[in-house]
């Protein structure tokens, strides 16, 4: 019997069993390239640049580097990072990076541990949660430090190929980010992005 798929957690195995070459997950498939067969042990873990708030929940070390970056939004316009510590959290999620809406940039889970923001690709990707509140425009102070964030992240995980909202890991469940989000504006960034415009996940 095939072993779960370490990286997304799903029902799928390896396609390569002897773990020579590449490999990649049918369950994840959609949502990644084959992953190279290194260990997280290059991953930075806090940016003490940063803010530093540790969410309450969060999971364990990696097992390889993520290749995807998720973008969340906050339906209000409240303390993201004050939630992830709360003990009272029934979902207890959580995200790598809060940046607020006045620029600010807060650091919750270390980026060689698993944060709880987008299910079942929770293993390949690293989470930003972005201010709300939805379907209001994106600070301009916000999307620079989201671009800035983003491009570090770039710079310090070579096998990032990928970049989503949670409205495209969970369509029926989430809109985030939502309408407002200029996706056009990281087209350069070197990331793959999700078909934007007139379309709506």
């Amino acid at each position: 019997m095939q072993p779960d798929c370490p990286l997304c957690e799903g029902e799928g195995g390896w396609t390569d069993h002897e773990l020579q070459q590449s490999v990649i997950c049918p369950i994840c498939a959609d949502y990644s390239k084959p992953i190279p067969r290194v260990s997280a042990d290059s991953l930075p873990t806090w940016w003490t640049e940063y803010k530093a708030i540790q969410a309450r929940y969060f999971g364990p070390r990696l097992i390889k580097p993520p290749t995807t970056i998720i973008i969340h939004r906050g339906v209000s316009d409240g303390d993201i990072a004050s939630y992830f510590q709360y003990p009272g959290d029934r979902r207890k999620v959580s995200a790598h990076f809060v940046v607020q809406r006045d620029g600010e940039i807060i650091q919750c889970v270390p980026l060689d541990h698993k944060a709880y923001h987008a299910g079942s690709i929770n293993g390949i990707s690293w989470g930003i949660e972005t201010q709300g509140p939805m379907f209001t425009e994106f600070p301009e102070p916000c999307l620079s430090s989201l671009e800035g964030l983003i491009r570090q992240m770039i710079e310090a995980n070579p096998y990032l190929t990928r970049m989503l909202g949670h409205c495209h890991v969970a369509p029926a469940r989430r809109r985030d980010p939502g309408p407002e989000f200029p996706w056009g504006r990281f087209e350069g960034i070197g990331l793959e992005l999700p078909p934007y415009g007139n379309q709506t996940p």
